[in-house]
C-alpha cells in the first residue's frame, strides 16, 4: 500500500514547508533590494521543496486530507516524482552556469523519455511502474553529469559552492542508490525512507549555501546604498550633493539648459548672531523652498559655503 501513514515522512514533509515560507520571504527580501544574483536559484530551491511536498504527502495519511479519490492521489504522486528531477536539473544548471547546455540537453532527454514512456502507458503497451523505475534509474545518470559539471566549475572558479554542491550530490546518490537496491533486490519501491532523507539533506545543503552567497550580496548591496547616501545626499540642507548633481547631469538636455549658482554673500554673520544649528535649519528651509519651484527634470545641489547650484530648463 503506498498511502501509508510514516512519520519520518511527515516531519521531512513539515520541514519543508517550513522551507517554503521563509523561502518567500527571503525572495521578497532579495527582490526588494534588488539582489537578483542568486534569486532564481532560491526560486527554483522553492519549487524543487513544493514539488517534493506533493510527493511525499502522499507517503502519510496527509493524502487523506487532500483527496480521498485514488486516481488523484496516484496521478499527483507521478506528476511530482517526475518532475522533481527537472527542477533538480534547473537548480543545479543555474547553480553552475558553465555547463547550462549539459543539463538542457539532459533535461530535453530527460522530458523525450518521459513522454514515450507515458504515450506507451496510455496505448496499454506498459505499465505505469516502469516510468516510475525509468525515473530512478534516470536520477544516478543526473548525478554523474552534474558531478562532472561541478568539478569542471570548481576546477575555473574554486568557489566553496561547487565543494558544497559535490557534498550534496553524494548525500543524494547514497538514497538514490539505496532506493533503486531496494527495488532490485525486494521488488518494490515503496520504501523511500533512504531517498527522502538524502533529498533532505541536498535540500539543507543548497539552501545553506545559497542562503550565505545572498546574504553575502545582499550585505553588499546594502553597503552601496548607504555609501551611496553618505555621497549623494549633503548633510546640512538634506538635499543632493555634487556627487549626485555629476552623475544626474547628462539627463537634462543640454541645449536648452542652464545653470545657476546661487551665493549667499556674509552668511557667516547670520551664523554668527543665531547660532549654527538655526542657520543649518534656515539653509535647509531656504534649499526646500528653492527645490519645491524645480520640475521633475531640473536639479539642484548644495555646493557648501552657503552655495546652491540650480539646472533648470528655459521655457
Amino acid at each position: 500500500i503506498i498511502f501509508r501513514p510514516n512519520n519520518k515522512i511527515m516531519m521531512i514533509v513539515i520541514i519543508l514547508l517550513v522551507f517554503i515560507v521563509l523561502g518567500i520571504c527571503y525572495i521578497l527580501i532579495l527582490n526588494y533590494y534588488k539582489v537578483t544574483k542568486y534569486l532564481k536559484q532560491i526560486i527554483y530551491l522553492m519549487l524543487l521543496c513544493a514539488d517534493a511536498v506533493i510527493f511525499f504527502c502522499f507517503e502519510t495519511t496527509l493524502s487523506q486530507f487532500v483527496t480521498g479519490n485514488p486516481a488523484i492521489q496516484y496521478l499527483l504522486s507521478y506528476f511530482s516524482f517526475f518532475s522533481m528531477s527537472v527542477f533538480i536539473m534547473l537548480l543545479l544548471r543555474e547553480c553552475f552556469q558553465k555547463s547550462w547546455n549539459m543539463f538542457t540537453n539532459i533535461m530535453n532527454v530527460y522530458g523525450i523519455i518521459i513522454v514515450v514512456i507515458l504515450i506507451l502507458y496510455w496505448t496499454n503497451v506498459v505499465n505505469v511502474l516502469y516510468s516510475l523505475i525509468v525515473v530512478h534509474l534516470f536520477l544516478p545518470v543526473i548525478i554523474v553529469c552534474s558531478f562532472i559539471a561541478i568539478i569542471k566549475d570548481y576546477k575555473v572558479t574554486h568557489d566553496k559552492l561547487d565543494t558544497w554542491g559535490i557534498i550534496a550530490l553524494v548525500i543524494l546518490s547514497i538514497g538514490t542508490i539505496i532506493s533503486v537496491v531496494d527495488y532490485r533486490t525486494e521488488g518494490t519501491i515503496e520504501n523511500i525512507d533512504a531517498f527522502s532523507l538524502s533529498f533532505l539533506g541536498f535540500i539543507i545543503i543548497f539552501m545553506a549555501c545559497l542562503l550565505r552567497c545572498s546574504l553575502r550580496a545582499l550585505s553588499e548591496v546594502r553597503d552601496v546604498e548607504h555609501y551611496k547616501k553618505i555621497a549623494y545626499i549633503d548633510p546640512i540642507t538634506g538635499g543632493n550633493t555634487t556627487a549626485y548633481f555629476a552623475e544626474h547631469m547628462n539627463k537634462i538636455p543640454v541645449v536648452k539648459s542652464y545653470f545657476l549658482i546661487v551665493n549667499l554673500i556674509q552668511f557667516k554673520l547670520i551664523n554668527q548672531i543665531i547660532g549654527r544649528q538655526k542657520s543649518d535649519e534656515l539653509l535647509k528651509d531656504l534649499y526646500k523652498v528653492i527645490n519645491d519651484t524645480l520640475s521633475e527634470e531640473e536639479l539642484m545641489c548644495s555646493l557648501g559655503n552657503a552655495r546652491f547650484g540650480i539646472c533648470f530648463i528655459a521655457l
